[in-house]
């Protein structure tokens, strides 16, 4: 279960490792600027709309309006959601593992962890449109009978979604933490 509660339960011990997001949020002031190029966007395209339909019926002229209220609505959001994001880490704790919002589980609720890599042809889709990232990233399954392995739709560790890379030092630290909590390591097959 992922709630704040827990969350903030594994952050009331003591941090071992913080492993920071190469996912940075938008500035106050491109995220004005992004807004209000939407607002002028959705604005032409309202008039633009009238304009071509103005000997259509009532209901074409509905449908324009929802549409491009509905287009306007999700650009707005997806610039809210881009630009009020914090740059979280990925904290290890003596308590267990937390990334908020996607991740929150104590130690004895992992039962295997592995790494897995991002090169090459591999890579994931960077901070920009255009960008893209390489780097090792943690894969965790958990215990129980309907195991959560944190992944995502493509089979990939979620972290990589988030753009949590490790350093070779910080998987070494990080090895030492889940060797001290009895968290087994899983070996990658290579094809």
């Amino acid at each position: 279960m992922l709630n704040r509660s827990k969350t903030n339960d594994i952050l009331k011990g003591v941090e071992l490792l913080r492993v920071p997001s190469l996912q940075k949020p938008i500035s106050k002031k491109k995220r004005k600027a992004v807004i209000a190029v939407t607002t002028l966007l959705y604005a032409a395209f309202l008039v633009y709309g009238f304009f071509i339909t103005k000997d259509a019926p009532q209901s074409i002229k509905f449908s324009w309006l929802v549409v491009l209220t509905i287009l306007y609505f999700l650009g707005i959001v997806i610039t809210f959601i881009l630009g009020s994001s914090t740059e979280n880490a990925l904290i290890l704790t003596e308590r267990g593992i937390a990334y908020w919002p996607i991740v929150a589980e104590h130690w004895e609720d992992i039962e295997r962890y592995s790494w897995e890599e991002f090169k090459g042809i591999n890579r994931v889709p960077g901070p920009t449109v255009f960008s893209s990232r390489e780097g090792i990233t943690l894969k965790l399954i958990t215990k129980g009978i309907f195991q959560r392995c944190l992944e995502s739709k493509t089979g990939h560790s979620i972290f990589a979604t988030y753009l949590i890379f490790f350093s070779p030092e910080q998987i070494a630290a990080a090895e030492v933490v889940f060797e001290q909590h009895g968290i087994r390591k899983t070996e990658q097959k290579t094809s």
